[in-house]
């Protein structure tokens, strides 16, 4: 499927990857839909746009690889969330964790990640 005919995409939700892709790089979530009877697309937590507005770099830059059927929840596996920040040294520090649990204790052993989250309370 060609995301050149992104004006003809239904609403839903679609997997996507940069043309040229190789497997090595990550898929990514292309939302449709209509409000107020105006199409927007929203790549993965990206800000809605107007398709009139970015339909011609979409269909440049990405090519559908199918079409998430509706109704059906997409499996999740070897959930990864990946933390990484640069100190005042222009130290690269980067921490994975693989659940809500490991997040919050990263973020009370490290209450300036936090902080620079804009996390509040104690840490």
């Amino acid at each position: 499927m060609n995301l050149c005919t992104v004006m003809q995409i239904q609403p839903g939700y679609y997997k996507i990857k940069i043309k040229g892709w190789s497997r090595d790089l990550p898929n990514h979530y292309l939302r449709v839909f209509v409000k107020d009877k105006v199409k927007y697309l929203q790549i993965d937590h990206g800000i809605p746009t107007e398709a009139e507005k970015c339909e011609e770099e979409v269909t440049m830059q990405y090519e559908i690889v199918k079409r998430l059927t509706p109704g059906t929840p997409i499996q999740v596996n070897q959930l990864m969330i990946s933390i990484s920040w640069v100190d005042e040294d222009k130290d690269l520090f980067e921490f994975q964790v693989r659940n809500i649990h490991a997040f919050e204790r990263v973020l009370r052993l490290f209450p300036r990640v936090a902080r620079a989250l804009g996390v509040k309370g104690e840490w």
